[in-house]
């Protein structure tokens, strides 16, 4: 007698991701955006979770405003993160944008009454969103140290329809220097950007 046929059924685990958009606002003043979160997390930057449907260029924006009462122009990228974590057999990914971004308007003041978004909004050097009291998280003091010793900032051409055939991007490479007051200075992006051409 034959034995029966041993059938398998694969079992399909649903991998959960995880968006997120983080803005870090700059003003003319050079001074960021910090955000006085409810529930008492403390002080942070504009960040949140991206809605289905919605970019993280959308979400980042979104988040500002609803957040800390400041309409934004999303100006590039500082970092595109991504990660994976495995419980037993299900595992969920994470993925954050870190954008950089100006105010529309420098006359815009941040939000100051309290809602179910945030409690307020304030604009702070580095070294006063330090001494502001509770912080949810470090990305102000990072990013701020980042950009105030001349980080660059990523063009947002890095992001692009799926399939899109390639071409050669008309951008100028931001480079942030610390010198003349944060002045900015553009180059070609095949161009090599020296911490110390503050004379470009």
């Amino acid at each position: 007698m034959a034995k029966p046929a041993i059938t398998i059924e694969a079992k399909s685990v649903e991998t959960p991701s995880w968006n997120f958009a983080v803005v870090i606002c700059r003003n003319k003043e050079g001074k960021y955006l910090a955000v006085n979160e409810t529930r008492n997390r403390g002080w942070w930057v504009p960040a949140g979770y991206v809605d289905p449907g919605e970019s993280f260029y959308e979400g980042g924006i979104r988040e500002t405003e609803e957040e800390a009462g400041v309409d934004v122009d999303i100006k590039g990228v500082l970092r595109v993160e991504y990660s994976k974590q495995s419980y037993g057999s299900q595992s969920s990914a994470r993925m954050r944008v870190v954008f950089y971004a100006e105010p529309k308007d420098e006359n815009q003041k941040p939000k100051s009454v309290p809602d179910k978004e945030s409690l307020e909004g304030r604009f702070v050097t580095v070294s006063e969103f330090a001494e502001i009291g509770k912080i949810r998280g470090p990305e102000l003091i990072e990013w701020g140290n980042y950009l105030d010793n001349g980080g660059l900032i990523y063009p947002l051409e890095l992001f692009t329809e799926c399939y899109k055939k390639p071409s050669v991007p008309d951008y100028e490479m931001k480079h942030i220097s610390n010198c003349d007051n944060h002045m900015k200075l553009a180059q070609n992006a095949n161009e090599n950007v020296q911490n110390n051409d503050c004379n470009l």
